[in-house]
Parts: C-alpha cells; structure tokens; sequence
C-alpha cells in the first residue's frame, strides 16, 4: 500500500473520534463533570445534527436547560483537515464557548446516536 494510501486508511471517522472521546480534550476535567451530570438529569434536549458533505463538518445543534429558566442554545461544529478532527462550539451561556452546554450537546448527540442504533436493531 503507498504512503497516501495508508494515511487515508489510518484517519479516524467522526464517529470514531467521538466514541474514543477525542472530543473531549477541548473541555476541563470539572466542565466535563458538570456536561455528563446535565446528560445523564436529560437537561439535553432537541438534538439535531446536519452533515455538509461539501466540507465535510458535521453541526450539532441543542438546547440545554441551565439554572436560568430559559434553555441555552448551544452549537457544536465539527471539522475534519488533514486527519485530524476539531471541535468549535457557541452557546448563549455567559460563557460563550467551551462551556459545559456545549459538551452536554457533545454527550447528547453519542446519545441519541446510540439509541437511534438500538432501536434500528
């Protein structure tokens, strides 16, 4: 196999980066404390992800219920260069981006991945 060849094989899907956690490195360790208590209290909610072929993102979008009444809206951007995935996110959150929504969405969505696989089966 030439060199090319054996650096496509190697790259990692999506939905390989996400299940091995690679997405999680964005986010510290209590941010991530706090993003699997709100998944697993199901403050996560309408989880949608759109898949741009052209550019090969993946945008996941939901709304996060937090300590204010109203939910947060939070964005996460999935982006592929050279083999390598990163993470962009947004949330209306006081803190913008790399919050703990975000990384709940992040949660949601292997979530709702899984349970849409179960229920397939």
């Amino acid at each position: 196999m030439n060199e090319a060849l054996a650096g496509i094989a190697a790259r990692p899907t999506l939905l390989e980066w996400l299940l091995a956690e690679g997405w999680a490195s964005r986010f510290d360790r209590p941010t991530l404390s706090r993003a699997a208590a709100y998944a697993e209290e199901r403050t996560v909610k309408d989880v949608e992800w759109i898949e741009l072929v052209s550019t090969g993102e993946l945008i996941v979008t939901a709304s996060v219920q937090g300590t204010r009444r109203k939910p947060y809206e939070t964005s996460v951007v999935f982006l592929e260069s050279k083999g390598r995935w990163s993470v962009e996110t947004d949330c209306t959150c006081p803190v913008g981006t790399g919050c703990k929504h975000a990384a709940a969405a992040q949660v949601g969505l292997l979530g709702s991945r899984r349970d849409r696989a179960h229920a397939q089966q």
